[in-house]
C-alpha cells in the first residue's frame, strides 16, 4: 500500500528487500545488455537495449526509496503521524 509506514524494525528489513530486488534488476538488465552485444539483429539488440535502461531506471528508484526509507529509520522518523491517518483509503 502505498505510503504505509512500519515500525523502525519492519522499515529497515523492507530497506534491506528493497535493495535485494534493485541488485537483481541490475543483474537483468546486465543479462539484456548481454543478449543486445550478441543479437544479430540490430532491431532486437535495440530493444534488449532499451529494456536494460528501462530496467536500470526501476532499479535506480527502488535504491532510491530504499535509501530514504533507511534514513527515516536512523532518524525516527519513519512512524506514521496523526496527519498521515487521514490519507488512508478505507
Amino acid at each position: 500500500m502505498a505510503g504505509q509506514q512500519f515500525s523502525g524494525p519492519e522499515s529497515a528489513r523492507t530497506a534491506a528487500v528493497m535493495r535485494s530486488t534493485a541488485r537483481q534488476l541490475r543483474r537483468v538488465a546486465a543479462g539484456m545488455y548481454a543478449s543486445a552485444a550478441a543479437a544479430r539483429s540490430e532491431t532486437a539488440a535495440a530493444r534488449l537495449r532499451a529494456l536494460g535502461d528501462s530496467v536500470l531506471v526501476q532499479a535506480d528508484a527502488i535504491t532510491q526509496r530504499a535509501d530514504q526509507l533507511a534514513r527515516q529509520v536512523q532518524d525516527g522518523t519513519d512512524r506514521p503521524s496523526p496527519a498521515a491517518d487521514d490519507d488512508t483509503l478505507p
